[in-house]
């Protein structure tokens, strides 16, 4: 599948009204030639890179191409991204016609901390993790559960870091550092086949609790995202994604529920699949009364749910006051978060950390890797330390 001119035609047309304007602002700041002519040939050159992503088949590529191709667009978005924010400062300067030499280097200024920023969350933020320490207090939790500790990690999106095993061996060391009794994983790790998981097998094998590790599949995990010549070969991939959670010994909750004990006491963790955004809004139902009995849960025990996406929080999750936990991931924070705002609040209602509802709490995680483009600006791989407090 290649990527439509047609759907295209708005954002070139936006960048080309940019690129115009900006010359404009150069002429009559009189900016030197040499400026002028190295933004041409900046300009030419993204030309030929736009051309390139639309003639090459994404679904089709290898993962080497792939990777490619995201920081081809990941150099024009942050380029176009810094030549907008320079552009109001840019305009002001050549309509009033400024003669300060200092003045005029304000928008160049701008455009190279925006650029910088960009690309420091790609070579910099993204191999920087964050441990959040979040309490929650449970009125029906069990006494023997009274601290218990869960770490969740979510959306690895194991093809951000092609073969190479040092971050994710830097992630695994510092979730066993924090000696957790349960680890949880919520989804996601890989971005479009199973093969990118298997060089990191024997690593992410070493994640230990006395608990074990849970684990839930996300939307990228059934193998949606690839062009297959046949089913058999994409339900191959799905069996051996099975197997590789096996491999390293993660229990896969496939619809299915966890009973933990301590003596007589207990609580459940239970794991819904999550296999399309766009599925059939009765599927979530039908596969959560697959996984649990409602009825009885709401009247015993604590209850922790795993789903990817928290968007079924609100109007499914919460309302059944049958969990007490709902772990989520999906939203990435948009891989972009500064001072507390990202642009995923326009598209979740709850897209990163800890929300609560008549006692019902939801966390989100922020995950570990990048998909759509390879950064996360200001927005840290995240681990998340969860500890369960009773207020009896």
């Amino acid at each position: 599948m290649r990527i439509s001119l047609l759907t295209l035609l708005p954002a070139l047309v936006i960048c080309a009204g940019i690129d115009l304007a900006l010359v404009k602002s150069m002429l009559r700041l009189s900016v030197a030639p040499a400026l002028r002519r190295a933004y041409t040939w900046l300009t030419a050159l993204t030309a030929l890179l736009v051309i390139f992503l639309i003639a090459v088949p994404k679904k089709d590529c290898s993962d080497g191409l792939l990777e490619v191709l995201t920081y081809i667009v990941f150099f024009i978005i942050s380029q176009y991204s810094a030549k907008f924010l320079a552009l109001i400062p840019a305009a002001l300067l050549s309509w009033r016609r400024a003669s300060s030499k200092i003045v005029r280097w304000v928008p160049l200024a701008i455009a190279a901390t925006v650029f910088g920023s960009m690309w420091w969350g790609t070579f910099v933020t993204r191999f920087s993790t964050n441990v959040n320490e979040v309490d929650i207090p449970l009125t029906n939790l069990p006494e023997a559960f009274n601290g218990y500790k869960i770490v969740q990690i979510s959306d690895i999106h194991i093809a951000s870091f092609g073969h190479d095993t040092n971050f994710i061996a830097q992630v695994v060391d510092e979730v066993n550092a924090l000696k957790p009794d349960l680890i949880v994983f919520t989804g996601d790790i890989v971005t479009r086949k199973t093969s990118e998981l298997q060089p990191f097998v024997s690593t992410l094998a070493r994640l230990s609790a006395p608990d074990g590790v849970l684990a839930v599949k996300g939307n990228h995990d059934y193998g949606n995202y690839c062009h297959w010549p046949n089913e058999a070969l994409h339900q191959a991939n799905n069996r051996l994604l099975d197997s590789l959670f096996a491999a390293m010994h993660w229990r896969l909750l496939t619809n299915a529920t966890d009973t933990i004990s301590r003596g007589s006491q207990f609580i459940t963790v239970t794991g819904v699949e999550y296999e399309s955004m766009f599925a059939d809004e009765d599927v979530f139902a039908r596969d959560l009364h697959k996984a649990i009995d409602i009825q009885a849960a709401k009247d015993s025990g604590c209850h922790i749910l795993l789903y990817h996406s928290p968007q079924k929080w609100d109007q499914d999750i919460a309302a059944l006051n049958t969990f007490n936990l709902t772990l989520s991931g999906h939203t990435h924070a948009m891989q972009m978060e500064v001072l507390g705002l990202s642009p995923a609040a326009l598209r979740y209602d709850r897209w990163a950390g800890l929300y609560q509802h008549d006692g019902s709490y939801l966390y989100v995680n922020r995950g570990i890797g990048t998909v759509g483009f390879p950064s996360r600006i200001g927005c840290h791989p995240e681990i998340t330390l969860l500890t369960l407090k009773s207020t009896h």
